[in-house]
Parts: C-alpha cells; sequence; structure tokens
C-alpha cells in the first residue's frame, strides 16, 4: 500500500521515513503545510522523488482517516504525575542550568576569565609575558597536574594551565583551540613552561557552591598585573548574554549544518513563543543533511 514508506528502529528512532533514507515523512509533510511545493523540496532533498512527497501526503491522510492517536502520556494524564508538568508555561528549568562559555572544565572557567579580564585592562601582548600564576581552589588547581603538556583534545579540556595558556596565546577558546594543530603552538608551549598553580584557602573554602580564581601575571617591561577574585560566566546568576550564546552556536553549528541551515534553526527558535507548534523546528532539527 505504502511502498516508500519504511520503518526502522535504526533510523530516526523508528519514525516513519521515505525509502529507508534518513528522511522523516512528518518533515515532508510539515514543508507542505507551510507552503513548500514538490519543486522546492526536491531542490532541498535531491535523493527525494515526486512519487515520494506524494506518498508521504497519502501516508498521512490515511493515518487520520484512521484516527490514529500517539500511546497515552502516562507522565501528563495521571493525576499523581502532576508536579512533573503543573508549571510547564511557567518555570523554565533550562534557565536554572549553567551554560559554559569555553569547551574546557568547568572547574577551568574562572582562571580563564581572570587572565581574560587583565588581557582586556591592560592590552598586553603574549610575547610580553614573562611569568604567569593561578590562585584558585584545590579540585581546580589539580585539574590537568598530571599531564603538564597535553597531548590530546580530552587532555586540553580538562587542563586548567592549558586553557589559560590557549586563551592568552589565542585570544579565544572554542573547539579549533582544544584540536590537536593547537596544542603544539610554540606561544602555548612557552606560556605552560612560565606558569605556576597555588591552592588559595578562601576559594577552596567557597567550592563547590562557588568557583573562583585569580591571576598574577608579570610583563617583560616590570609590571605586575592581578585580577580581582573571577567567577566562571553562565550560571543562572550571571548568565551567558544572548549574543554569547548565539556567537557559540554558531561557532559550533555552522561548519556541521551550514550557515543557511543554522540560521533556520535560530529563527525557528525565535518564532517559539508565537508559534502554535513546535513541529517545525523538531522536523528541522531532525532532517537529515543534504
Amino acid at each position: 500500500m505504502f511502498d516508500r514508506i519504511t520503518v526502522d528502529p535504526r533510523i530516526m528512532g523508528g519514525r516513519a521515513c521515505i525509502r529507508g533514507m534518513r528522511i522523516p515523512v512528518t518533515v515532508i509533510v510539515s514543508q507542505i503545510a507551510h507552503g513548500a511545493t514538490f519543486e522546492e523540496i526536491l531542490q532541498g532533498y535531491p535523493d527525494l522523488e515526486r512519487a515520494d512527497i506524494q506518498q508521504a501526503l497519502e501516508y498521512a491522510a490515511w493515518l487520520a482517516r484512521e484516527d490514529f492517536t500517539g500511546a497515552p502520556a502516562v507522565t501528563i494524564e495521571h493525576d499523581e504525575q502532576r508536579a512533573l508538568w503543573s508549571d510547564l508555561g511557567t518555570r523554565w528549568r533550562i534557565r536554572e542550568q549553567y551554560f559554559k562559555a569555553y569547551p574546557v572544565c568547568r572547574w577551568a572557567q574562572p582562571a580563564v576569565e581572570a587572565v581574560l579580564d587583565l588581557q582586556r585592562m591592560h592590552r598586553f601582548q603574549v610575547d610580553d609575558i614573562e611569568e604567569i600564576a593561578i590562585d584558585s581552589f584545590r579540585e581546580a588547581i589539580a585539574l590537568g597536574s598530571g599531564r603538564t603538556i597535553p597531548t590530546t583534545t580530552e587532555d586540553a579540556q580538562y587542563s586548567l594551565p592549558y586553557a589559560v595558556a590557549a586563551v592568552l596565546a589565542f585570544e579565544r577558546i572554542g573547539a579549533q583551540e582544544v584540536e590537536a594543530a593547537a596544542l603544539a603552538d610554540p606561544r602555548v608551549r612557552r606560556l605552560l613552561a612560565c606558569m605556576t598553580l597555588r591552592e588559595d584557602a578562601e576559594f577552596s573554602a567557597c567550592f563547590p557552591a562557588e568557583r573562583w580564581a585569580r591571576a598574577t601575571l608579570r610583563l617583560n617591561d616590570g609590571r605586575l598585573l592581578r585580577s580581582e577574585p573571577s567567577r566562571a560566566r553562565g550560571n543562572p546568576e550571571n548568565p551567558l548574554a544572548d549574543g554569547t550564546l548565539r556567537a557559540k552556536y554558531f561557532d559550533l553549528a555552522t561548519p556541521v549544518l551550514g550557515e543557511a541551515r543554522a540560521m533556520r534553526i535560530v529563527r525557528l527558535v525565535e518564532a517559539l513563543p508565537h508559534a502554535g507548534s513546535v513541529t517545525p523546528l523538531l522536523d528541522e532539527l531532525l532532517r537529515a543533511s543534504v
């Protein structure tokens, strides 16, 4: 009856798809519902045929005619589960989580903020630095101490010294700055060699409720620069700015999705407060890359 519709638990979580490809029927139907023409869909999905689109519509119509519905949502329909969902639309738990500004361990991020504050304030160059001292809590100081010079991305992400050296050398620390090529950068190696880590008793007493660090830099012109105590951005009480989150998203998503699709997802997210359904966003997120 529907020879072009396939259901395979190994593909898209068992959603109905087109001919075994990672193109869900819902994506096609949703695009038609939002005004896309057959030609536009075929252009976006070169592996599709007109008959695929036609059968996707027929399949949706058949499901509606048969009064097809999903399984009952026990967590919503049972009164004893009311506490799980009674605050929907009023409490946004995602805002109660932390978002890391940088792709390194959370414990290393206060030290990164401390040296960035000094760099922004005093405008020195990486070659001006003679010595670096980082004061932080015990667990952060131990972070990466077993491997002075990281050799893998994972080592780098869990090394406080590397995070500090990398952000000073590259003036940023994103995905590229924890890849193998960056680990061997001579500027990073030099900074690692001139760095000292010290435990601060007051910072240790604040952990784990709070995470603090301070940086002291000696420059080759004799200046001694000392930061204020710093903590990581991105906690519920000091959230990342919308522009920072947006920039991080594009930095990570664009190389994988392409600029156009990354922007489409942003627009769909921005439209959610006034949208009648999250389906267009889910369809875009689950759509197979072409």
